[in-house]
């Protein structure tokens, strides 16, 4: 038994995380301590995630526009073609 005097014991524990959110890589925070009652606060900066997209696109073909019907159907004057507003 102790008389007068206080004993006070901190406790403290080394924690082990990894961050991450969408759109940014994750982060291991190795051996971060944080004590009973206290607020902690760790600087962590993410990287931006790579991020990899499929695109299908299909198509049909067209009966308008047919290897078969190549060239003009009707001449158009220089002096028309000019005289568009540019």
């Amino acid at each position: 038994m102790i008389h007068g005097s206080s004993c006070r014991i901190a406790a403290a524990l080394a924690l082990a995380a990894v961050l991450g959110t969408g759109g940014f890589g994750t982060r291991a925070l190795l051996g971060v301590v944080v004590s009973l009652g206290e607020a902690t606060e760790v600087s962590v900066t993410l990287q931006l995630a790579t991020v990899t997209e499929t695109m299908e696109v299909t198509a049909e073909a067209s009966a308008v526009f047919s290897p078969s019907r190549s060239g003009t159907t009707a001449g158009i004057e220089s002096g028309v073609i000019e005289a568009l507003p540019t």
